[in-house]
């Protein structure tokens, strides 16, 4: 039994390993949210890869009743505000997935002594 409890928990450890980080960019009044693998590769340049127009503000041109685009220059560019965050934390994933497979334990051994009897 002991042995089997320790197989799952290290089943269970290596499940929570697996969290998901994204990179969040600002940018006047745009942002954009994208999965990233390493909290390294969030930077000004990866944000602006993804999304060209992120630092473009729309004009309204009164003279024309039209709206146009205008790019800013390189140095609001460079106010692009970048925050490196994960959904959810190794502490949350552990409790859900003990949870998950202690019922799953509890029923598998009540089905079996049923099953004896």
């Amino acid at each position: 039994m002991k042995v089997s409890s320790l197989l799952v928990f290290t089943f269970i450890l290596n499940i929570c390993c697996g969290y998901q980080l994204y990179c969040r960019c600002d940018c006047n009044q745009n942002s954009i949210i994208k999965e990233i693998e390493k909290c390294g590769l969030c930077t000004r340049e990866f944000c602006l890869s993804q999304d060209e127009n992120l630092c473009v503000v729309a004009v309204n041109n009164n003279d024309e009743n039209k709206n146009s685009k205008h790019e800013n220059s390189e140095k609001e560019k460079e106010n692009i505000i970048i925050s490196c965050f994960q959904v959810e934390s190794f502490k949350d994933s552990m409790i859900i997935y003990s949870f998950i497979f202690t019922i799953l334990g509890l029923l598998l051994y009540a089905g079996y002594k049923t099953y004896i009897r």
